[in-house]
């Protein structure tokens, strides 16, 4: 393989028109991709940019890895304000004050309580979903333990 890169590199540096520089098959993406797949198919294709195409193929636009980074590299505050304000209070429909955030290095740690134990599984979704969270600590409890509900005893006939 090794030899192989050198001619193109090699090749490349003999060029003089872009078409002798061109990657032939660019790495493209959707608009509608998440961002982990962008991540994923920059690290798979070892690119440092994909072109994003619409349903005809047309150029829209371009993600860099730089872009990604920002994404993720979220001040903890941004982080914290999404995750009281989006997360847990208007997507959950849960008093913000009912709950403690903390937020170090993009890691999220959760205190309070909610109504059913249920919930946690939603709550830790929805929290790693918000851009620049890297991990959660689920600290909360919950009122209802819905998830060992016995059934009522049968009728006696």
């Amino acid at each position: 393989m090794d030899g192989l890169r050198h001619g193109d590199e090699l090749a490349r540096s003999e060029a003089t028109v872009a078409a002798e520089l061109m990657t032939a098959w660019p790495s493209t993406i959707r608009p509608d991709a998440a961002l982990a797949e962008a991540a994923r198919r920059m690290l798979h294709a070892v690119v440092k940019r994909l072109l994003v195409v619409d349903a005809d193929n047309r150029l829209i636009g371009i993600v860099t890895r730089s872009d990604l980074l920002k994404v993720f590299l979220r001040a903890d505050e941004g982080i914290r304000a999404e995750v009281l304000d989006d997360a847990l209070g208007r997507r959950m429909a849960m008093e913000a004050s009912h709950f403690t955030v903390e937020v170090r290095d993009g890691r999220v740690t959760l205190h309070g309580q909610l109504e059913r134990r249920s919930q946690m599984g939603l709550a830790e979704d929805l929290v790693l979903a918000v851009p620049g969270v890297t991990g959660v600590e689920n600290l909360m409890s919950w009122e209802l333990d819905d998830t060992r509900l016995t059934p009522p005893p049968p009728a006696i006939p």
